[in-house]
């Protein structure tokens, strides 16, 4: 009976049902990103008479990442938006997510046969499948990507109206039903509310994506391998210590070192400048929602009022009618 459902389980994910299904599509169009990163490159060279260029492997480095970033908030909210409620077989987004659990993420007390790979385990449900480590391989990417859908995306509560039904969705269509035209009005707000939450998660998972392998050359560290790589190699070795105070070693070559580690701390103060705007932007959300929080209970309390006015106007005049 389980390995039945193990099958099933196979068939519904070769159908594609993730929400970041399409994720790896979008890298070939991000036109804009590409510019961005090799105007600031050219720009990098020419300020240090291109002492100082930047290497192609950063480049193609910082264009995964944002790439990656785009690509995750780009097909959550077409599966949003427009995925069907159910895959091409006919099978409900519950049933995907039970039988995606036992077929790759079910656990010890689960029975056999499931996985035995601590991280794998559960990972559906748990954060550690987007942060721990520093890079993804094929499982682990799968992982954090349900762990993403299931977070914001449950099919249970459904938190974007979907439009799959009113395809083709356009402005002309949406005129001739004011009811839908206010749903997906509506939606466009939801989704510009879902993305500041989904942004600090796709910036979790682009940071741990590997470059791809390119010609002979194979696959690239991710961002998160070689920042933990800088951040360890010296603090985690005794012999870089020892180094430090043998007599051979010069003044020099300590100073080389202190330029190496100061450049990686420029580094990280600006990507912590990034993450404190993220962070800004999530604080910002839930100071909006507040206000819009207070719009609606003054809203609600002053129905309430002209409602009782009106009443007690009615009210009086029936009794001045009556006498």
């Amino acid at each position: 009976m389980k390995e039945a459902g193990k099958k099933g389980g196979l068939g519904i994910l070769m159908a594609g049902v993730t929400v970041m299904g399409a994720l790896l599509g979008w890298i070939a169009y991000a036109d804009e990103i590409g510019t961005d990163v090799a105007t600031t490159a050219i720009a990098i060279g020419n300020a240090t008479n291109n002492v100082l260029p930047m290497d192609p492997s950063a480049v193609q480095l910082i264009n995964l990442v944002r790439q990656t970033v785009e690509g995750v908030h780009n097909s959550s909210v077409m599966q949003e938006l427009y995925g069907a409620s159910t895959n091409v077989n006919g099978v409900a987004g519950a049933d995907v997510v039970l039988a995606d659990h036992f077929t790759n993420y079910c656990g010890l007390l689960d029975g056999p046969p499931c996985t035995l790979d601590p991280l794998l385990m559960y990972g559906d449900m748990k954060i550690s499948s987007l942060l721990s480590g520093t890079v993804y391989d094929g499982s682990r990417q799968q992982a954090a990507q349900i762990y993403l859908s299931n977070l914001l995306d449950p099919p249970a509560v459904i938190g974007v109206a979907n439009f799959n039904a009113d395809m083709p969705v356009n402005v002309a269509t949406l005129a001739n039903s004011p009811k839908t035209k206010a749903a997906f009005v509506q939606a466009v707000s939801d989704e510009a509310m879902v993305s500041i939450i989904r942004e600090p998660f796709a910036n979790m998972m682009a940071i741990r994506m590997p470059p791809p392998a390119n010609g002979s050359n194979p696959p690239g560290p991710s961002q998160m391998q070689m920042m933990e790589e800088v951040a360890m190699q010296r603090f985690m070795s005794s012999a870089w210590a020892t180094s430090m105070t043998l007599p051979t070693t010069t003044p020099q070559q300590i100073m080389a070192q202190q330029a190496m580690m100061q450049a990686y701390q420029v580094w990280m103060s600006y990507q912590q400048y990034r993450q404190m705007e993220r962070v800004e932007a999530l604080l910002s959300v839930l100071a909006l929602q507040n206000f819009r929080q207070q719009k609606a209970t003054a809203a609600q309390v002053s129905q309430a009022q002209n409602s009782s006015a009106a009443a007690n106007t009615s009210s009086s005049s029936s009794s001045t009618s009556g006498q």
